[in-house]
């Protein structure tokens, strides 16, 4: 998916944040995060650049950043920063400095400590590892300085009320005409995909839990209608005009992707008869009702009849970054993700492709990943978090690969590919094969309910164990692990085995997994019974 055109346009993130970063808004969160001239603020996740651009428009001298990994973002983004880009858009105030580049959240281009504040609207919330995402916030973020995150508190993504130009009463035909537009639209394009990241209510305990302090958070409550006496004239036209923009856009894609080259082969292209649903004129009609509408709203102003509104409640959460510098789970954070991209590139370089898809999937960071080769091949992982699932998913991916296969046939061939890099990558892949077939035999041959429990002490090593199942009691899970290493054949000596046994009011589910360290045997078990309760 394109976020930027399957997902928030800059004409629709510039409509939502006319109203979500409205001046007062911007005033409380600059109350919280005070930039002062001269710094250098980073925005994760800027997306078209509208969070830099509302601060600025309140404060001088400050030096914005912005990283997005959406190309068209970042160049719209830049573009606008320019004063290239016009109305409907607000131009930046010229009194501080925007640039915006594109990149990884996940591992900034900049060096430790580059800035005096981060911040990032509505981030944390759309991807599944915000906890590397958190983590490089504040490895870029100075000793001292400020971090910040705005989550949206509302259940659904477009908050409270409507948000779109066709919100009022249509006569039956041109009803039909908006109905058929959009089932249109649905059955062409890809519906945009928010990952859930992390919970907005956990954001504050993230916050203390990756090592900032003097953590805070103020709620952010906004609303916007078009008939209210407080609304703004000028905010009032800005706003049509912004619908009517990305409504315009939407039809022109819509219209490129109904029509066909024509049977002759020539440049021309004709519509097909009746595309996706849609009748005969359709989009002729669509059109002008864009421009009807809009006549209708500007003409209509003051005249409370448009009360059709839209309104969201956030939470910033703010915290600042110890004079020591980054914590040790940050640099721990940043070293798992880049052992993965190691593995990645290690695939990459012998012709392993493959895209993934990761999901939030219960208490803590636990994800179901799952990876598809262009081969066909596909491999499904319930991680205890996404590192961990990604470097399963490429090694189970791997295994099943002609490259893994030819190296493993051909002694020479593999000696003269293999760097260390790649020797470590595919000893990953026998890993996982050895894994998966001692598992099977587990599951043929035990029963759960007859094995002796593991020692907590040994379960609860790894903190992150003990933090992840202290949150999954708080949602009402019952938690039991079962040690089967004395099961297991003599050939196996060195394995450990765990069972993870999850009580819920759906009934039981079992995770069963085999790992050199009985920790994250005991990890990756739970994880798969989190995936079970699914």
């Amino acid at each position: 998916m394109d976020w930027s055109i399957d997902g928030q346009t800059p004409e629709f993130l510039a409509a939502t944040r006319l109203i979500s970063l409205a001046d007062p808004i911007v005033r409380t969160i600059l109350a919280d995060v005070p930039l002062e001239p001269g710094m250098r603020v980073l925005d994760v996740g800027c997306g078209s650049g509208e969070y830099c651009f509302r601060l600025g428009s309140a404060v001088e001298g400050v030096q914005f950043v912005g990283l997005e990994y959406d190309a068209r973002f970042v160049e719209f983004a830049n573009e606008r920063a320019r004063g290239e880009v016009g109305y409907p858009f607000e131009q930046p105030n010229p009194a501080n400095s925007y640039q915006f580049v594109c990149g990884d959240g996940l591992d900034l281009p900049f060096d430790d400590g580059a800035f005096d504040a981060v911040v990032s609207h509505t981030y944390l919330t759309a991807l599944p590892d915000w906890a590397a995402a958190l983590a490089e916030m504040c490895r870029v973020c100075k000793p001292g300085g400020i971090v910040s995150s705005v989550t949206s508190l509302t259940d659904d993504f477009y908050g409270t009320g409507t948000i779109e130009l066709f919100s009022g009463l249509l006569a039956g035909p041109d009803a039909a005409v908006v109905a058929r537009v959009a089932a249109a639209r649905r059955s062409l394009f890809h519906d945009m995909a928010l990952a859930p990241g992390i919970a907005p209510r956990k954001a504050p305990v993230a916050f203390a839990w990756i090592g900032l302090e003097r953590v805070h958070c103020t709620p952010l409550a906004h609303y916007f209608c078009l008939s209210d006496a407080d609304t703004d004239a000028d905010d009032y036209v800005r706003y049509v005009d912004l619908l009517c923009a990305m409504e315009r856009k939407q039809l022109a894609r819509l219209v490129m992707a109904t029509e066909r080259p024509a049977s002759t082969g020539e440049v021309e292209k004709q519509p097909a008869p009746i595309p996706h649903g849609l009748l005969p004129g359709d989009l002729e009609r669509y059109a002008e009702l864009i421009e009807e509408r809009r006549d209708f709203l500007i003409g209509s102003m003051g005249a409370n009849r448009e009360w059709d509104w839209y309104g969201n409640a956030s939470l910033l959460v703010s915290g600042r970054m110890p004079e020591s510098g980054a914590s040790e789970r940050c640099s721990e954070l940043r070293a798992a993700n880049q052992a993965v991209r190691a593995v990645i590139e290690s695939c990459k370089a012998v012709g392993l492709q493959a895209s993934a898809q990761t999901t939030q999937l219960g208490p803590g960071r636990c994800v179901k990943t799952v990876l598809e080769s262009p081969e066909g091949h596909s491999a499904t992982v319930f991680g205890f978090d996404p590192p961990s699932a990604l470097a399963e998913g490429y090694a189970k991916l791997l295994a099943q690969s002609p490259a893994y296969a030819d190296m493993q046939a051909s002694p020479t061939l593999a000696a003269n590919q293999n760097s260390k890099a790649h020797e470590a990558t595919f000893a990953l892949a026998r890993e996982e094969m050895r894994y998966e077939q001692l598992e099977h035999e587990i599951r043929a041959s035990i029963g759960a309910s007859d094995l002796p429990e593991c020692p907590p002490e040994s379960v609860f090593e790894s903190s992150a164990m003990w933090e992840t199942v202290s949150e999954a009691a708080l949602g009402g899970l019952s938690t039991s692990f079962k040690n089967v290493t004395a099961h297991l054949a003599d050939n196996t000596a060195g394995m450990h085995a765990i069972v993870c046994l999850l009580q819920s009011d759906t009934g039981t589910s079992e995770g069963v997994s085999v790992h050199a360290e009985f920790y994250t045997a005991a990890q990756r078990a739970f994880a798969r019974a989190c995936g079970n309760l699914g």
